[in-house]
């Protein structure tokens, strides 16, 4: 069953607009997030644009994307490090809406989390739970996955077709059809980049609060993003290569979700839920928490992933929860 183009069309333009939700917030605050969020639509467009080409998976007939060149096998050290599987890209296509979903998802849980809490160490883990939260729901729905080894006893399962995966023997797609590999990056990103923009926002603007410090300063949070990311997620790669079996692989990232609850279960007790509520920081997270549920029943389901219908309501209770938190006690609402 092939996928409607309406789902692709409706997705870029949602997400386009909440880029714009999130670019009015960044502007409200201060010079120094409007940066933040250039930069960071940027460094999106790169990890896509290195992504596809380590062979995790490709993009499908999005009407706005970057067109890439033609595809090839080869990466140069030490990108080669995190070379993923043998098959080759039918594209290098980056669409613009997967850029602007996921840079203004990145601002708004950021600023939720900013919200609720000023602990350097529970923000962000807290910003890593609810990022892995959200893709629990939207690669499921959005991907499609092919196996992608000589090896038999694969399996290819059928999504909205967005993008589609490379699973291998080494790179199961235990979630749907989705490697585990993706949650525990999505978890590694989010941390990072919560821990980025506040170190760099305290140590280089201070006091001062001029244009070009916070430049400054948004480049720098973004550099320091890129070595993090790189250095982590080329460790827990080589960690969850140690075995492909579900066991070990999941066990690894319900580590990770696990060690960081026992640091915000406890913190939720002071969190701040008296703020005005702002619509630039819930949208970016309510739009794909209701646009793949939706597009779940509309399209009437996929293969093997039935449970995806119990998987929906609870991403969604949990992920709303979250964005409305902080606009949760009455008093400070506009």
């Amino acid at each position: 069953m092939h996928t409607s183009p309406i789902f692709f069309m409706l997705f870029t333009a949602g997400a386009c607009v909440m880029w714009i939700f999130s670019l009015l917030g960044a502007l409200r605050r201060r010079p120094y997030y409007a940066f933040v969020l250039v930069f960071m639509t940027a460094y999106c467009f790169c990890s896509e644009f290195l992504a596809i080409r380590l062979g995790k998976y490709y993009y499908g007939p999005f009407l706005l994307e970057i067109c890439g060149n033609e595809p090839t096998g080869h990466l140069p050290w030490p990108l080669s490090l995190l070379q993923y599987g043998g098959c080759l890209a039918p594209n290098w296509n980056i669409p613009i809406g997967v850029i602007a979903l996921e840079s203004s998802m990145f601002m708004a849980i950021l600023w939720t989390a900013d919200l609720l809490t000023s602990s350097p160490s529970v923000r962000p883990l807290l910003a890593a739970l609810m990022g892995v939260n959200l893709d629990a729901i939207i690669d499921p729905v959005a991907a499609s996955s092919t196996w992608c080894s000589k090896e038999l006893g694969g399996v290819s399962f059928v999504g909205l077709g967005f993008w589609t995966w490379f699973t291998t023997e080494q790179n199961p797609g235990y979630w749907f059809g989705v490697p585990i590999l993706n949650y525990t990056t999505w978890f590694i990103s989010m941390a990072a980049f919560a821990f980025a923009v506040h170190a760099m926002e305290r140590r280089i603007l201070g006091d001062e609060h001029g244009v070009l410090s916070q430049l400054w300063a948004a480049l720098s949070a973004m550099v320091g993003l890129l070595v993090v990311e790189f250095l982590l997620v080329l460790t827990v790669q080589t960690v969850l290569d140690l075995h492909p079996d579900l066991a070990w692989q999941a066990g690894i990232l319900l580590a990770m979700i696990g060690l960081s609850l026992l640091v915000v279960l406890p913190a939720m007790r002071g969190f701040n839920r008296a703020n005005p509520r702002d619509w630039t920081t819930l949208a970016p997270q309510l739009f794909p928490l209701v646009f793949f549920p939706v597009a779940l029943v509309i399209h009437g389901g996929f293969p093997h992933k039935g449970w995806l219908y119990l998987v929906a309501p609870v991403t969604f209770l949990i992920g709303a929860a979250f964005a409305f938190a902080p606009y949760s006690k009455p008093g400070a609402r506009r």
